[in-house]
Formats: structure tokens, sequence, C-alpha cells
């Protein structure tokens, strides 16, 4: 660096001699950028999992008022695959049909 500065100063005698690395420049540029790529992965990672929960809930409350007929198909020795089958049903195909719209609709955002 002594050495350019040198140089420098032989060429252009009446010009600072100023220098910057590219990090630093990156940095300066792009940093508010990783920072809000940090926070926005943050909140989506919180939003997923409130979604999350709010299905939980919703599975849990459809099986709770379905509970005397789970009670009477065990009392007439229903597998408990048919019982799961039964509570997942009903959500699952909602799931399947959210990420079937989903997927492609973001494959398209993300490549854009």
């Amino acid at each position: 660096m002594e050495k350019i500065e040198q140089t420098w100063r032989q060429v252009y005698p009446n010009h600072p001699f100023e220098y910057s690395f590219f990090t630093e420049e990156f940095e300066n540029l792009f940093g508010d950028d990783e920072e809000f790529s940090t926070m926005l992965f943050q909140f989506t990672f919180i939003a997923i999992i409130v979604a999350c929960l709010g299905l939980y809930g919703l599975a849990s409350f459809s099986a709770d008022q379905k509970t005397k007929e789970i009670g009477i198909r065990k009392v007439l020795s229903a597998p408990s695959t048919n019982i799961a089958m039964l509570v997942i049903k009903e959500y699952g195909l909602l799931i399947v049909a959210a990420n079937l719209l989903a997927w492609p609709i973001m494959w398209l955002v993300l490549n854009s």
C-alpha cells in the first residue's frame, strides 16, 4: 500500500491519496439488506409457527366435536388408522390443495 501511495504522490502531487477496500464498500451498500433479510426470515418463521398452531387448534377442535363418533367407532372395533383418517382427511385435503396452489406461484415469483 505504501508503494502505491508513493507512486500516486509522484504522479498526482496535488491530489490526496484516498482509498477504501471493496469489503468495506460492500458492507456499506448491502449491510441494511442483510439485516432486513434476517428480520424477514425471523418474522416468516414466527408466522409459520402461528399458522401451524392455528391448524393444530382447529384439528383439535374438530376431533373434540367428533368425540362421540370416534367413541362409537372404537366400540365397534374400527382400526385406529380409520379413526386417524377421519380426523386427518378433513384438513389433509385442504393442506394438499393449498400446497398445489402455492408451489407453482412460489416458483414463478422466485424465478422472476
